[in-house]
C-alpha cells in the first residue's frame, strides 16, 4: 500500500486534533462511540431499523453475521448513519465503525450499489485506495504513534495494551509494526 506524500502525517495530526477536540490526552483511548458523537454520526444496530424483516435479521445477526463488519449511509437529515454488526467482538467492531468513520474524514466517494434486475443479487463497486486509507487513519485513530510509544515506555504487554485501548492485539502489533515506534524506542534505550 503507497499512499500519497505526507499522507501518514496527515492522519496522525488528524488524529491528534480529534483527540485535542474531544479533551483526551494525545495517549489515551478513543472510543468510537466518541467519535461518532464528535461526528455527529449515529450509530446502529440492525434491530434499530424499523423497516429491517425478521428474515433479514437473521441473515444479518446469525446465518451470515461473518459476512459483514459496517456500513455508512447518509441519513435523511443529511447526517451519516453506521450500521454495525452487534456480533463481532468490541475490539472488532472499534475497528470496523473507525474505518467507517475514516471515510467520511477523509471525504472519500461513497461505494456504488448495483442491482440484478430481478432485485436477487447485489454487486458493489470497491476502491483498494480509499480502504487501505480508511484502514490506516482508523488505526491512527485508535492507536496513535504517541499512544504506542506510551503504552512501550510503561512496558505493557501487548494484552494489557490492546485492552486498554479497546483494540485487538492484532491489531496493537500490526501498528507497532507499521509506524516504527519499535525501532524508535530501541534507539532511545
Amino acid at each position: 500500500m503507497a499512499f500519497e506524500r505526507g499522507f501518514k502525517t496527515r492522519c496522525e495530526n488528524l488524529a491528534e486534533t480529534v483527540r485535542k477536540d474531544l479533551g483526551l490526552e494525545p495517549d489515551a483511548p478513543l472510543a468510537p462511540e466518541s467519535l461518532a458523537g464528535y461526528l455527529r454520526i449515529q450509530l446502529l444496530h440492525p434491530k434499530d431499523l424499523p423497516e429491517m424483516s425478521a428474515s433479514a435479521l437473521e441473515a444479518l445477526l446469525v446465518t451470515d453475521a461473518d459476512d459483514w463488519s459496517a456500513l455508512t449511509l447518509g441519513g435523511e437529515d443529511g447526517r451519516s448513519l453506521i450500521i454495525f454488526n452487534p456480533t463481532h467482538s468490541a475490539a472488532r467492531r472499534a475497528s470496523d465503525l473507525s474505518h467507517e468513520m475514516s471515510h467520511l474524514l477523509l471525504r472519500h466517494a461513497p461505494s456504488t450499489l448495483m442491482f440484478s434486475p430481478d432485485g436477487t443479487w447485489t454487486l458493489r463497486s470497491f476502491d483498494a485506495a480509499q480502504e487501505d486509507e480508511a484502514n490506516w487513519l482508523a488505526g491512527c485513530l485508535l492507536l496513535p504513534r504517541v499512544a504506542l510509544l506510551a503504552a512501550m515506555r510503561q512496558r505493557l504487554t501487548d494484552e494489557v495494551a490492546a485492552t486498554r485501548f479497546g483494540v485487538s492485539s492484532q491489531m496493537l502489533r500490526y501498528r507497532r509494526g507499521v509506524t516504527g515506534v519499535e525501532r524508535q524506542a530501541a534507539r532511545s534505550r
